[in-house]
């Protein structure tokens, strides 16, 4: 974990090597003294569950998002179905009429 730090703070920070090791060692003392020794499975535990939940939240809202969409598409295919069908039926009135008009 803390060879992912390192690199996390040369790449993001732009530490040397020798800074970003200095850095994360200082913090390790700054959390042991004033917290004692860090339990990091239940720190990883904590975070993972934390990630799982957010996952699952994010899914569910693309879910519905996605289902609100299908809604909205569904809803002009029917709007655009039922105006050709009107359009239809006027062609074939007009071609009706276009093609034997009424002798009164």
């Amino acid at each position: 974990m803390e060879l992912t730090l390192i690199r996390k703070l040369q790449d993001e920070v732009g530490l040397t090597h020798e800074q970003a090791k200095l850095a994360v060692a200082c913090i390790r003392e700054y959390i042991i003294e004033k917290q004692g020794d860090p339990d990091w499975d239940t720190f990883l535990k904590v975070k993972a569950s934390n990630y799982a939940e957010k996952a699952k939240e994010t899914g569910q809202q693309l879910s519905e998002k996605a289902n609100h969409l299908r809604d909205k598409a569904i809803d002009a295919l029917d709007d655009f179905s039922d105006k050709t069908q009107e359009k239809i039926k006027d062609l074939r009135s007009k071609a009706a009429d276009f093609i034997a008009p009424d002798e009164d």
